[in-house]
């Protein structure tokens, strides 16, 4: 199985853990896909052409199309508002429709720790609404990763519709990123000057840093969730911090 299948399998999951932990699923709600799309794009030309207003920088690519994986690539120095702009018009390229009347239920960023200097390297974002269908209400979500190291977005869409005696659809904990003070990029430099690059340094910077803000609470509400994992079979955790969204104050835990 090739690298970037591997990372989507694994992001995807985390994503499903995180946004879908507390939901009971398996007895209350069916789920179906209803897209499960890669697109290619060009990191180096792409924030320039969509400042242009040219959109048609998305590829969509043939069902198992089996590309050659990307080591040697250029890292991005894309930061939070970045992402979010390409996810904003990639969005609508697909959907024909903005984000803005979509909840945004998890964000996650990661990079390579060799790449602390350029910035983030992959950026996920899960966005869900509920629709009403004939009196009964149903949840549509869609997972857009954007991901520079590959050229690619994977694209996910699913539904959830009530099953047997249950009827009703709680709104999943969602963020506006406008409202928070400390950015994506923000918090990796404080999680850096907190230990991180001490951490990653001892470990030759071979190792990755995975970035999500804790909007359920799990842990500490509305703070980013920074780790460092070791590039071993256990993914050992080197490092990892939990860093206020408004204020930057930090929380190692461990």
């Amino acid at each position: 199985m090739r690298k970037k299948y591997l990372r989507r399998i694994i992001l995807c999951a985390v994503l499903m853990i995180s946004v879908l932990g507390c939901q009971l699923l398996p007895l209350e709600v069916e789920r179906t896909t209803t897209a499960d799309q890669i697109y290619s794009f060009d990191p180096s030309t792409i924030m320039q052409s969509l400042l242009q207003g040219n959109s048609e920088v998305f590829n969509l690519l043939p069902e198992m199309t089996r590309t050659t994986p990307n080591p040697e690539y250029v890292p991005v120095t894309w930061k939070q508002k970045d992402y979010l702009f390409i996810a904003e018009a990639f969005h609508e390229f697909v959907r024909n429709e903005s984000m803005d009347t979509w909840k945004l239920n998890d964000v996650v960023f990661r990079l390579e720790c060799k790449d602390v200097s350029f910035g983030l390297q992959l950026g996920s974002f899960t966005l869900s609404k509920i629709i009403s269908d004939r009196g009964t209400p149903y949840r549509w979500v869609r997972y857009i990763t954007i991901d520079p190291t590959e050229n690619e977005i994977l694209f996910t869409e699913e539904e959830y519709h009530p099953a047997g005696y249950f009827t009703g659809m709680k709104e999943w904990p969602s963020v506006d990123l406008a409202q928070v003070k400390i950015s994506a990029e923000e918090a990796i430099q404080i999680a850096e000057n907190a230990g991180g690059a001490k951490s990653r340094n001892d470990a030759g910077n071979n190792c990755g840093i995975f970035e999500t803000f804790d909007v359920q609470g799990k842990n500490y509400p509305n703070n980013w969730a920074i780790t460092y994992s070791a590039h071993d079979e256990h993914f050992t955790t080197l490092f990892e911090v939990y860093v206020d969204g408004s204020t930057g104050e930090y929380k190692l835990a461990r």
